[in-house]
């Protein structure tokens, strides 16, 4: 499909009106497309800046190319753009009719 738009906000909504994808957020590797798994802080402190390790507690680990996440400073940033992707996939599927259930 063509995606509508030329800047980036215009054509996540655009591709998210259309298409209604179901949305599993903070799942998946930014890197590779992994599954994230919760890590133990112990298990990777050494991978850490201090300023990470002293400001941040919960941490997730891709399973498939190691890279580690945690909810950084961009974290509310973040937060409102995929509860924003909900909004329009929850509308997009009620206007067409489909239960919304499990849209998160």
């Amino acid at each position: 499909a063509y995606v509508r738009g030329s800047r980036p906000d215009d054509q996540l909504r655009d591709v998210l009106e259309r298409f209604a994808p179901g949305l599993k957020p903070w799942t998946r590797c930014t890197a590779c497309n992994g599954v994230l798994a919760p890590v133990d802080k112990q298990e990777i402190e050494r991978e850490l800046a201090d300023g990470t390790r002293r400001s941040y507690d919960v941490y997730g680990r891709c399973t498939e190319c190691g890279q580690v996440y945690w909810r950084g400073a961009h974290g509310d940033h973040l937060e409102r753009i995929v509860q924003d992707a909900a909004r329009v996939v929850a509308d997009a599927r009620t206007d067409a009719g489909e239960d919304v259930a499990g849209v998160a």
